[in-house]
């Protein structure tokens, strides 16, 4: 019998295959949006009236931001459609997907047009 606390994992584990490092990018751009969150509120605190959002750097930072969370989402909504409680052929599950998309755009805009606008 093979002892799974003796097993090794490779450090090259997240190349394996196109899950895994998929699954990688979703958990990185997840510290990223929490690093970013922890600098805006330290930014914050340290600011009067917020204008450090008028700073080159923040801009940067904050499309970087914005990418990582783009890519979060849509990793997200991906791996919901492997979670259904009844296998999906890939064309249910691609229909799934842009069923969950068009929801999350929608919901988006509602929240732009409420918060913002």
């Amino acid at each position: 019998m093979h002892n799974r606390l003796t097993q090794s994992t490779s450090p090259l584990w997240i190349v394996r295959n196109g899950a895994t490092l998929l699954y990688f990018f979703r958990e990185l751009s997840g510290l990223i949006i929490s690093a970013y969150c922890v600098y805006f509120s330290l930014m914050w605190i340290q600011t009067d009236a917020l204008t450090f959002v008028r700073a080159r750097s923040f801009h940067t930072i904050s499309i970087i931001t914005f990418t990582a969370s783009i890519l979060h989402t849509l990793t997200w909504l991906w791996v919901t459609t492997q979670v259904t409680p009844q296998p999906l052929s890939k064309k249910l599950q691609y229909a799934l997907f842009a069923g969950l998309i068009l929801i999350f755009c929608g919901v988006s805009f509602c929240l732009l047009q409420i918060l913002y606008i």
